[in-house]
């Protein structure tokens, strides 16, 4: 959607030749980064089936525990995803000169920089976690690779080990009186 309101920018004053040209960077960029999120995914997907004894005739899922980490091949899990994350890193430098353009054109863009700045954010977040999730373990989170096995899709799965503090602070300190229902939570 950034591509596309930056793209509509009328190119034939200055500031707008200026803004398009720093956004045409942020194609190939943007087409590195997927593909290099693609190759990652897909070294995920292999880890799983290795780990599966290489059958994987339907979903799997994999529980990342510090053993698991401490595997040979779980290095190269660790090598791609700095692999993965080197393109990132172009995306949002090149979101940042475009944010910083936008701050400098002034008012007309300003939506569009705000949109930019929120999507730096999402970027950053995303990455930050999934690498967290990935790289370092956490004795209070629960991490797994789910393999779909229709489809081959690859998700990274979290889920914290004790809930009774999120609870508290989330639901239960924000009502007068809270009714649950479930064998799992009891």
């Amino acid at each position: 959607a950034v591509l596309a309101a930056v793209g509509a920018i009328d190119g034939e004053s200055a500031e707008g030749a200026q803004l398009r040209a720093v956004a045409s960077a942020l194609g190939p960029a943007v087409e590195a980064a997927r593909d290099g999120m693609d190759r990652f995914f897909h070294l995920l997907r292999d880890f799983v089936a290795a780990q599966a004894n290489g059958g994987m005739l339907s979903e799997q899922r994999l529980r990342l525990t510090r053993g698991l980490r401490a595997q040979p091949d779980w290095s190269n899990v660790e090598v791609g995803w700095e692999a993965a994350f080197e393109p990132l890193r172009a995306v949002d430098g090149a979101l940042a000169t475009l944010e910083q353009d936008l701050q400098a054109a002034g008012e007309p863009f300003e939506e569009l920089r705000a949109d930019v700045e929120a999507l730096r954010g999402s970027i950053a977040q995303t990455s930050e976690q999934a690498g967290t999730l990935l790289l370092h373990h956490d004795a209070a989170t629960v991490v797994w690779l789910f393999v779909n096995g229709r489809s081959g899709e690859v998700s990274v799965n979290a889920a914290p080990l004790r809930v009774d503090d999120i609870l508290q602070s989330e639901l239960f300190s924000r009502r007068r009186s809270v009714i649950l229902t479930g064998a799992t939570l009891c």
